[in-house]
C-alpha cells in the first residue's frame, strides 16, 4: 500500500525533523493531502491531483 502526499508535508507524519519548513507552507495557507490504498487507487489520485499543478507531489510505500 503506498500514500500520496502532496505540499511536502510528508516529512512530518515521518518525523524526519524537518518540520519547520512545512509548518512555514501550512502558515503560508498551502495545504496536504494524503492518499492511503492500493497502487491502483494511489496512482489514480496522483493523476486526479497532476492536473491541480501542485508544488509537490510525492509518494511513499509502506513496509
Amino acid at each position: 500500500m503506498g500514500s500520496v502526499f502532496v505540499g511536502g508535508a510528508g516529512g512530518m507524519a515521518f518525523g524526519s525533523g524537518d518540520a519547520l519548513p512545512y509548518r512555514n507552507r501550512l502558515n503560508a495557507g498551502k495545504f496536504l493531502i494524503a492518499v492511503k490504498g492500493t497502487d491502483d487507487l494511489t496512482g489514480k489520485a496522483a493523476n486526479i491531483l497532476r492536473q491541480f499543478e501542485p508544488e509537490n507531489l510525492q509518494g511513499y510505500t509502506e513496509t
